[in-house]
């Protein structure tokens, strides 16, 4: 389970002061950052209680031992908070926080379906944190090519525009980091269907 959130923070516009002009020809470039927290490890919830969670996003693929749950957003702001100059650099701020790897308590003492457990979620965890260093690769190129780049500089000190401008850019990054980080669940999930575990751990606890 994964929660997506874009967010966009831009400050006021003052468009009746006139544009201060950079020291160097045109804006900065584009800063884009990323905040990955840790996964919170638990085993707080029983078997039935997962399964009912997964039943209501409509996941019925495989047998559930556990799950993993994150918050990610997408923030776009225009720094500084400052409409009177032409300087003001656009800023993406991508974080990756609230993540939980939740493991059915009552397999802690079954140490084979455990592990599996543990190890698909990471699996999880993982490709998601990966996911979004990638994108943060993406969209920083794309907010550099000539095309974007001489959009953002034209519609300088206009925060709400240069705002605007910036989400349009990294939408299409946005759609195929999503259908990529499907993908990879899903193929994740494939090797985690109940006669692949249960021959794993045939004969084991």
């Amino acid at each position: 389970m994964s929660t997506l959130i874009v967010g966009l923070v831009a400050g006021a516009v003052f468009a009746a002061q006139p544009a201060l002009p950079c020291a160097i020809p045109g804006p900065p470039s584009p800063r884009v950052d990323v905040q990955i927290e840790q996964p919170v490890r638990a085993r707080d919830l029983t078997l039935v209680q997962i399964a009912a969670l997964h039943a209501l996003l409509g996941d019925t693929s495989h047998r559930p031992l556990g799950f993993y749950a994150s918050r990610f957003a997408l923030v776009v702001q225009i720094e500084p908070d400052d409409a009177v100059t032409t300087c003001s650099a656009v800023r993406v701020r991508l974080t990756l926080s609230s993540r939980r790897i939740e493991i059915a308590h009552e397999i802690a003492d079954r140490p084979c379906l455990s592990a599996a457990a543990v190890t698909h979620y990471e699996g999880h965890a993982e490709a998601e944190a990966a996911a979004v260093g990638q994108l943060a690769e993406r969209v920083r190129h794309r907010l550099m090519t000539p095309e974007v780049a001489g959009i953002l500089e034209a519609s300088a000190p206009a925060q709400e525009k240069r705002s605007a401008v910036t989400r349009l850019a990294i939408e299409p990054e946005l759609a195929a980091y999503r259908d990529s980080l499907a993908a990879t669940y899903a193929a994740l999930d494939d090797e985690m269907k109940v006669g692949n575990i249960d021959q794993t751990c045939s004969g084991q606890q």
